[in-house]
């Protein structure tokens, strides 16, 4: 019992010429502690809807002095995020190379125009996205959705009305987003920037007629129960870090790095503040930290989430692990 008392009482070392960064480990340890008080278990609980591209379309508006044009363009992709039935964000993206007129179709000189770097410059940017943020009730099947609207490029904050509904795993909605396309660097034929244009004039105003069908993803669904039985099974076994799953893996990987780093910033802080000494230990923790945070910047962990049990006992191994050591 001495024996793990001076051991744990040797982990909290270190006097002030140990590290020059030592106003930022104490800010670091409180992002990290407030980052851990929100994070929750990475165990499926969203569902997800994958858009059909085939049932799902975008049919678009301008006029100028001449009259009006109407067509369509198709999405590419997509992924909804739905809970409790009802939408809460998503992603959907649109082939700009698609854009088509409703009287003459794909091949004529007005697409080819809408297609330069005069209109939608597609060559350069062949897909133009929407990042829903926000949806709000307003009534029934009702809602305005909030999100950012990508086209060349150039991104700004949209909102428009929409009626949605889901049933049987299918959901279906219709918006109707009017947008001033000069915002999104198409001024052709402006009257903003061009002066005695007459009948040559375009409006500035571009209406789009959403139609969305999505599926639910059943895959995801599937893999959410496994992720979630899997979990449960190496809580009660102690085998938490190797799974069938390669994504569960990578989860258990970011876990892991997110306490080997939260572990390193807190031992290193109680290190300085009881001011004691021990430098292999304190070049073994700040290698280990360094480490952690070079490889918790890696594209691959974007978006993952703690998994609040496998925390606690990885936070144990690894305390462990360094207790040992000593």
């Amino acid at each position: 019992m001495n024996n793990k008392l001076s051991i744990t009482h040797l982990i909290l070392i270190i006097a002030s010429f140990f590290f020059g960064c030592s106003g930022s480990v104490e800010e670091e340890y409180k992002d990290n502690a407030l980052a851990n008080s929100v994070a929750r278990e990475h165990t499926g609980n969203e569902k997800y809807a994958i858009i059909d591209a085939k049932e799902s379309v975008v049919t678009w508006k301008g006029s100028s002095a001449m009259g009006a044009h109407t067509g369509f363009v198709s999405i590419s992709k997509g992924k909804l995020m739905i809970e409790k039935s009802q939408l809460v964000s998503g992603t959907v993206e649109v082939d700009m190379n698609t854009i088509q007129d409703e009287i003459h179709g794909s091949d004529n000189n007005l697409i080819k125009h809408l297609k330069d770097p005069d209109f939608f410059d597609v060559k350069k940017f062949p897909i133009s996205t929407i990042v829903i943020t926000e949806v709000a009730s307003i009534n029934g099947e009702n809602k305005k959705v909030t999100g950012n609207l990508t086209i060349k490029g150039i991104t700004h904050a949209v909102s428009f009305p929409a009626t949605m509904e889901i049933k049987d795993g299918i959901f279906k909605a219709n918006g109707r987003l009017v947008i001033d396309r000069t915002k999104w660097d198409v001024r052709y034929n402006s009257g903003k920037f061009y002066d005695n244009l007459a009948d040559k004039t375009i409006s500035d105003s571009i209406e789009f007629i959403m139609k969305i069908v999505a599926k639910q993803d059943k895959d995801s669904l599937t893999q959410a129960s496994l992720l979630k039985t899997e979990i449960s099974k190496e809580r009660e076994t102690g085998e938490i870090y190797q799974s069938i799953s390669s994504h569960h893996n990578i989860v258990h990987q970011f876990t892991y790095l997110a306490a080997m780093r939260d572990f390193c910033n807190k031992t290193l802080l109680e290190m300085r503040a009881n001011g004691e000494v021990n430098k292999k230990l304190s070049k073994e923790l700040k290698r280990e930290l360094l480490n952690a945070k070079a490889a918790l910047t890696s594209s691959k962990f974007n978006g993952l989430k703690i998994e609040l049990g496998l925390y606690e006992i990885f936070m144990k191994q690894i305390n462990d692990r360094f207790t040992n050591r000593c």
